[in-house]
C-alpha cells in the first residue's frame, strides 16, 4: 500500500480541520466523494476537508480520512516529524498526531 506522508493539517475555523497529503505530480482525489463518506477534495488548496465538518471530533474526521484512504484509494497517510502543524493548540496537536501515528507528534 503507498504511504503518503501528512504535509500539513491545519484547523481553520473552529471545526474546519484541513488535511494536505504529499502528492506526486497532478495526483489529486477529486473522487473521493464517490464514496458518500463526507469527505471532499479541494484541487485547489489540495487539501481533504469534512462536508460536514462538525460531524467528527477532529481525531475521529483524522481517522476516518486515513481508513477512507486505505479502503477506496489503498494509500496510507502517516504523521511524520516534518507535518506542518497550523493553528493547532498542543492539546489538539498530541489528540490529532496520537489519532493516527498512535503516538503524540514531535513539535
Amino acid at each position: 500500500m503507498p504511504l503518503r506522508r501528512i504535509e500539513e493539517v491545519t484547523l481553520e475555523q473552529p471545526w474546519r480541520l484541513l488535511v494536505r497529503p504529499e502528492l506526486v505530480g497532478d495526483e489529486g482525489y477529486e473522487l473521493i466523494y464517490r464514496s458518500a463518506n463526507g469527505l471532499r477534495w479541494d484541487p485547489g488548496q489540495k487539501v481533504f476537508y469534512a462536508s460536514e465538518p462538525e460531524r467528527w471530533a477532529h481525531a475521529e474526521l483524522l481517522q476516518h480520512l486515513v481508513r477512507t484512504l486505505a479502503d477506496e484509494f489503498g494509500t496510507t497517510l502517516q504523521v511524520t516529524s516534518s507535518t506542518r502543524w497550523v493553528n493547532t493548540s498542543g492539546e489538539l496537536l498530541a489528540e490529532l498526531g496520537a489519532s493516527v501515528s498512535g503516538g503524540a507528534p514531535d513539535v
